[in-house]
């Protein structure tokens, strides 16, 4: 190809070059370089050639002149400064020495440093690359104070080699005393929080030996990336808690990365003993941080005093943490009389030892150590399902006297405390009810309401199965006095009833008000239950403590298709109850029209009167029922009830209207001039 014609390709697409440069070979780059008298300009939008190259390609650049500080900025975004940070980007480190060799030969600024990302952090992982960076001009890495050195740590920490060149550069900078301890446990919080298994002994060794404090209090971590976050003083903007959703104002915990706030009462700060404890790190560096401390017993029992959360919370996830912790406790004369009373202590968000443990060992490692089973107990309780493949825990907790019939809390709406077997005998798993009768839960206990766990059945199978087990199934609640023939005509469950009503020894009991099944079911307006009730010979004329029949239930509780299903099967509509209502006053207390109409069309008598002389029209001025009203006093039998009296205190149905205040009552009884005059009462 003619030299004139490459020229001006390339000159037309500057890209070409930098594409060539990418390539992993160095042959078409250097046929192409030794055509070009001298590297195009780079377009707006194009990086350049250096920020491009390969590895292998980065000389041949330099030897025509690249310049290896060029800087590069994306439209609408930054982008890698110049070259030397744009090595890593890929994550390939690779012959990242031989490369950064070349930059540095190639006279690369080592000054052109980012504030955010110090250079010396980019490269920690590669002994080769710090030691060349620490040769080509270590005092830069100091111009701006040591944090740029310390920001490397988190990384070189997994490796040793790397670390030591790190502290080296900070012993050359000659700080104070209380400066390089201060960075010292600065950078062993990086290095541990979040936790790793790369970090080894031998990092945290050289830390330690530099006096770094294994009791400080580390910030919380962020929720998204779990790292640290930062402490911003007060403000008067409002911002929104990541942790509980709540909006605040004031100071806050914050995470630029990720943008995410937490409000001073969501920010769990712990030691730094407390923050690893339990976490994926190496067993030999968390008993070398537990040494540390018992060096100076004081400094192992500030660890548990530091915070609300001790690091027994956190150990108890991990046996070998848990284990080791415990055993250095009990040689620390002022921590081991405490042992009982840190293993229960409670954290701000409820949690303890127990109740964060996982697995039987770890679980009779703080059983040994006092803890109180109920801790742990409770959550078992109320999630009873997730410990089905558990219950080797639950044994290791019953062999320290935990109590299996325990009232807990239900987080669900409207749900009152109970016990574990409630929950189970309402889910119907046989094999889990099985396991904790085995264990001593007892079912005949009640729930804090009173009902007994054999109403809570649902299926035939556990309702055989507690029967088997010498369950009362006529156990009632001990305030309403229901039984689960009553829940299940509630539920409307016709086929779970029958079930259990052919079983042997089930009887159809009264509840505390007296009702039958057919009461129940007439209060729930069921067909098909009232239908199966009267198939098996349930009484439809059974009266209850106040001699209501299931008739009256309807018409109290305004099921219209009940009652009219009642009178269909014969039910006697006349009937009074201990106060001599019928159930068509109990209509009218309803202000049921289309009911109480229709139980005057099957000859109900709506001109009775109760024991204390009231009458429908009493009923409709007092509950006002305008509409109901008006059709009673259309009717010609109805004429002579206006001014009955009631007998406590001779009322008539205008003066419990004027009591009422339902001024269009008022005006129609005075309008139909059969009223008596208010006035004239008593």
């Amino acid at each position: 190809m003619d030299n004139k014609v490459v020229i001006e390709a390339t000159a037309s697409k500057p890209a070409l070059v930098s594409r060539l440069a990418g390539q992993p070979g160095a042959a078409a780059l250097r046929a192409l370089l030794k055509r070009l008298p001298q590297l195009p300009a780079r377009g707006d939008d194009q990086p350049p050639h250096l920020v491009a190259a390969s590895r292998r390609n980065v000389g041949l650049l330099l030897q025509h002149k690249a310049d290896p500080n060029e800087p590069w900025t994306q439209s609408g975004q930054d982008g890698p400064p110049t070259a030397l940070w744009a090595g890593l980007s890929a994550g390939d480190t690779a012959g990242t020495a031989q490369w950064l060799r070349a930059l540095l030969r190639g006279k690369a600024s080592l000054e052109k440093d980012l504030v955010e990302t110090p250079l010396l952090a980019k490269y920690c992982r590669d002994e080769g690359c710090m030691k060349l960076l620490m040769d080509a001009k270590a005092k830069v890495f100091f111009r701006r104070g040591p944090g740029d050195v310390a920001a490397a740590a988190p990384l070189a920490a997994t490796e040793p080699s790397c670390l030591q060149l790190v502290l080296k550069a900070l012993d050359a900078a000659h700080l104070k005393h209380n400066e390089s301890a201060q960075l010292a446990t600065e950078m062993l919080r990086s290095a541990l929080v979040p936790p790793s298994r790369d970090v080894t002994r031998g990092s945290v060794q050289s830390l330690l030996d530099r006096r770094a404090d294994i009791n400080d209090i580390t910030s919380p971590s962020c929720p998204e990336c779990s790292q640290l976050m930062q402490f911003t003083e007060a403000s008067y903007l409002t911002y929104e808690c990541d942790g509980c959703a709540r909006t605040f104002k004031g100071a806050r915990w914050h995470c630029a990365e990720h943008q995410a706030d937490l409000c001073p009462e969501c920010s769990k700060s712990d030691t730094l003993l407390c923050r690893i404890a339990g976490e994926e790190i190496r067993q030999d560096v968390f008993e070398l941080l537990v040494d540390w401390t018992l060096k100076n017993p004081q400094d192992f029992e500030a660890a548990f005093a530091a915070t609300q959360t001790t690091p027994f919370h956190k150990a108890a996830r991990d046996f070998g943490h848990l284990d080791y912790l415990l055993r250095a406790a009990r040689s620390v004369e002022s921590v081991a009389p405490r042992i009982k009373e840190l293993v229960n202590k409670t954290a701000a968000d409820g949690s303890n030892a127990l109740s964060s443990c996982a697995g039987p060992d770890t679980l009779r490692l703080l059983l040994h150590a006092q803890a109180d089973p109920a801790n742990k107990m409770r959550d078992i309780c109320l999630h009873p399902f997730e410990w089905a493949e558990r219950m080797d825990e639950v044994d290791a907790l019953l062999h320290f006297d935990a109590n299996v019939n325990m009232l807990v809390d239900v987080e669900t709406e409207n749900a009152c405390p109970r016990t574990a077997l409630h929950r189970i005998v309402d889910s119907g798993n046989v094999p889990l009810a099985k396991l904790w009768i085995e264990r001593g839960a007892n079912p005949s206990l009640v729930d804090a309401n009173g009902i007994p766990i054999v109403a809570y059945c649902r299926h035939e199978c556990m309702v055989k199965y507690l029967q088997a087990s010498n369950a009362d199934i006529n156990q009632q609640s001990l305030v309403t006095g229901d039984t689960l023939l009553h829940r299940l005509v509630d539920a409307g469950d016709v086929h779970m009833l029958e079930a259990v009503l052919s079983l042997q020894g089930v009887k159809a009991l009264q509840n505390t008000k007296g009702w039958t099944l057919m009461h129940a079911a007439a209060s729930k307006g069921c067909l098909s239950i009232l239908e199966f009730l009267l198939s098996q010979g349930f009484n439809i004329h059974a009266q209850d403590h106040e001699k209501q029949t299931p008739l009256h239930v309807a018409c109290l509780d305004d099921s219209e298709s009940a009652a009219k299903f009642l009178i269909d099967q014969g039910a006697e509509m006349n009937v009074k109850d201990d106060f001599g209502e019928t159930p068509v006053l109990e209509a009218v207390k309803k202000g049921n029209f289309d009911l109480v109409e229709f139980l005057i069309g099957q000859r109900a008598d709506v001109t009775v009167c109760t024991y204390n002389n009231k009458t429908a029209l009493h009923h409709a001025a007092a509950y006002k029922h305008f509409k109901l009203l008006e059709a009673l006093l259309n009717r010609e039998d109805m004429s002579k009830l206006a001014n009955v009296q009631t007998g406590d205190f001779g009322e008539t149905a205008l003066h419990l209207a004027v009591e009422t205040g339902y001024h269009n009552i008022v005006r129609r009884l005075i309008k139909d001039r059969r009223g008596d005059r208010p006035l004239e009462k008593r």
